[in-house]
């Protein structure tokens, strides 16, 4: 039997539902993120968290500029070594 296309009741249903989850996954983060906040004031570490959180952006940043150049065009079967003669394997 072959697939149907769904109704727009149907679709607007999906679509609802999705709302719902998504609202209620943004009300947790706000828990949460309000409960680090908090956490971080009580203890003092604000400047030292601050750092951290730069620090570790910059790694993230980064590894995911080494990785797009290691998808696009790297032959080396993903270990990084990059292509021979490419300048970005010669560190």
């Amino acid at each position: 039997m072959p697939n149907k296309k769904p109704t727009m009741k149907e679709v607007k249903t999906v679509i609802d539902n999705i709302l719902i989850h998504m609202s209620s996954l943004e009300k947790g983060l706000r828990g949460l993120d309000s409960a680090l906040s908090s956490y971080i004031e009580f203890t003092g570490d604000k400047d030292k968290w601050l750092k951290w959180i730069e620090k570790r952006t910059k790694e993230l940043e980064r590894e995911a500029n080494e990785s797009k150049s290691n998808k696009s065009g790297d032959s080396s079967g993903g270990t990084g070594a990059g292509k021979a003669g490419d300048k970005t394997s010669e560190k």
